[in-house]
């Protein structure tokens, strides 16, 4: 049985990962990754498929080893190249996207499984199962078996499971991927309910920001397998680092501006100087020697002007603009506009109320750009 070693670690962190490498057939997909989690911290690992995250999830788990880099929990080493302490010794539960249900087994029988490998009988098991499952609004489901169940009902009953051994550290992988919308929203309320009332630490593995943005209080975004960056929900929609970041993050667009001297980019601000911002677009040149920076542009900063003889050369009046495509999204139309400038076309994303013909020509005034990092 593998022994538990101490490690330096600060006193508030609670999960650490430092210089986390993870090799498959010689290509890294989890490379240098280091990441401290507080304890009691709901944090998403979010990223597109092969990104790396599910990956770290095991690696934290246990099922898998590192090629580089170590894992420590409350300051002990639990992983490095060397050293691999075992799954069921690590304090933490997990809970799967297939919810890995014994179907031979009723409700409480799987809820109590691994309690009963720990020795656990009689009164005390019966309780923390009870327990366990009114956690998840599923007590009146002792008796039944997985195959009655609902999906949102199975996932539940895995949950209740890995609430029942107490865990330091919960780890979910994708657990949503395979219940409808409104299971999921359903389930959201659910996870976010059972954080506060539990007090562990969850790690929350998805690739779907929607549900990242929901649920967590920090997301740290992979992208192969190396983190982009970390921050709350709010600063990743609103100041993402890179381009790259900022179409992955929600919707918006991507804008090349021609950046003057007195422009506050390097001080972490929003540029909100509409005058400024129409004419750095109207100045935009691919080929130009002077200084270009990439903006990000959300679509509900951009200002549709139905009339285009309000479109003139004035540096704050409206950017010409013609509807590449317009979509009904239930509470708003999303229309696709392309900027009509002498010197390059740029393409934006614009929310409105009413309907634009696909061919038509508008004004655009944008009131907002974030600064991105330079490539």
């Amino acid at each position: 049985m593998a022994q538990l070693k101490t490690a330096p670690a600060a006193a508030a962190d609670h999960l650490v990962l430092r210089g986390l490498q993870r090799n498959f057939a010689h290509r890294a997909v989890v490379r240098a990754l280091d990441l401290r989690v507080p304890r009691g911290q709901f944090l998403a690992l979010l990223g597109p498929s092969g990104c790396g995250k599910t990956t770290t999830l095991r690696m934290i788990a246990g099922f898998e080893q590192p090629d580089a880099g170590s894992i420590h929990l409350d300051g002990r080493l639990l992983s490095d190249t060397s050293t691999h302490v075992a799954p069921e010794l690590r304090g933490m539960g997990m809970v799967f996207q297939s919810y890995a249900l014994w179907p031979h087994m009723s409700v409480a029988e799987n809820v109590g499984y691994a309690l009963r490998l720990r020795g656990m009988r009689g009164a005390d098991l019966r309780r923390a199962v009870v327990q366990a499952l009114e956690q998840v609004e599923l007590a009146d489901k002792a008796d039944a078996m997985p195959h009655a169940l609902s999906g949102g009902q199975k996932q539940r009953v895995a949950l209740a499971r890995c609430l029942a051994a107490a865990p330091r550290v919960i780890l979910l992988d994708e657990p949503l991927a395979n219940l409808d919308r409104h299971l999921r929203r359903t389930m959201e309320s659910a996870f976010r309910r059972l954080h506060r009332s539990s007090g562990a630490t969850f790690l929350y593995v998805t690739h779907d920001q929607g549900e990242a943005m929901a649920l967590a209080d920090e997301i740290a975004v992979l992208h192969e397998g190396q983190l982009v960056q970390r921050a709350t929900p709010q600063r990743l929609y609103q100041q993402p680092r890179t381009a790259w970041l900022a179409r992955f993050i929600g919707q918006g667009s991507v804008l090349h501006i021609e950046a003057p001297a007195a422009a506050p980019w390097q001080d972490g601000r929003f540029i909100e100087d509409c005058a400024l911002l129409h004419t750095g677009l109207r100045h935009a040149l691919q080929e130009s020697r002077r200084p270009q920076r990439q903006v990000l542009v959300r679509p509900e900063h951009v200002t549709l002007i139905p009339s285009p003889e309000s479109v003139d050369s004035a540096q704050d009046a409206p950017l010409p603009a013609r509807v590449t495509d317009c979509v009904f999204k239930g509470e708003r139309y999303e229309v696709e506009l392309a900027l009509t400038l002498p010197d390059a076309c740029q393409q934006l994303l614009a929310f409105s109320p009413r309907p634009y013909t696909a061919g038509a020509m508008v004004g655009v005034r944008i009131a907002r750009a974030w600064p991105l990092a330079q490539p």
